[in-house]
């Protein structure tokens, strides 16, 4: 999917942009990049700019932190739950993985770790469980290389005509599938038998 939107972002433009409008500042030359890093700084970041953004916006984020504060505290009365990594784990959701995608911004992809061996799977196991003890997950599992990808309408040279892909690490990724694994196993239990969109083994039916 990637690759492409790429390949039709690249057939779809005539040459690159040679300025960009980001609010009201313009950037040309070397300085788009600078345009760029400033349009998505501010998209990532909508806590600080939330007298810039819709109520709606603002509203959806409020639910979104809602919705952490029940799942942590979940979690923080589960018991007897593992909370640590096996090799037998790692082994299993590295199949999940998803070949033939973008390489990472380490120049990582899944086939690297899926055929990389049992020594670089312990290795990463090691780093798991670290993850897991002290409850913190690295920077270096937060970078992503970042592409904007035109929406087709309006002007090419304002940046909020742009949507952005981010290609996250693959590492992060495989974590990812392992926490998923352990929080279903928390809150599968707890969730209302009536909700059954994206849950697992389900389909929707209608009532009559």
């Amino acid at each position: 999917m990637f690759h492409k939107l790429i390949r039709q972002q690249r057939g779809g433009q005539n040459g690159q942009i040679v300025e960009l409008t980001v609010d009201q500042c313009t950037y040309k030359g070397r300085d788009i990049m600078n345009g760029w890093v400033s349009h998505f700084e501010k998209l990532s970041n909508p806590s600080d700019h939330l007298d810039a953004i819709k109520t709606s916006d603002a509203a959806h984020i409020q639910n979104v932190d809602a919705d952490i504060d029940i799942i942590r505290d979940i979690c923080n009365e589960a018991q007897g739950l593992p909370y640590s990594v096996s090799m037998e784990e790692i082994r299993d959701e590295v199949k999940k993985l998803n070949k033939g995608k973008a390489p990472d911004a380490y120049g990582i992809t899944a086939e690297h770790i899926i055929y990389a061996g049992e020594t670089v799977l312990e290795f990463l196991c090691t780093i798991f469980n670290a993850i897991f003890k002290l409850q913190t997950v690295l920077n270096v599992l937060k970078l992503g290389t970042l592409s904007p990808i035109f929406k087709k309408k309006g002007q090419k040279s304002n940046a909020k005509n742009y949507r952005g892909i981010t290609v996250l690490p693959v590492i992060g990724k495989l974590l990812e599938l392992i926490i998923r694994t352990h929080l279903r196993i928390i809150l599968d239990p707890k969730q209302n038998p009536l909700q059954r969109g994206f849950t697992a083994g389900s389909s929707l039916q209608i009532v009559g």
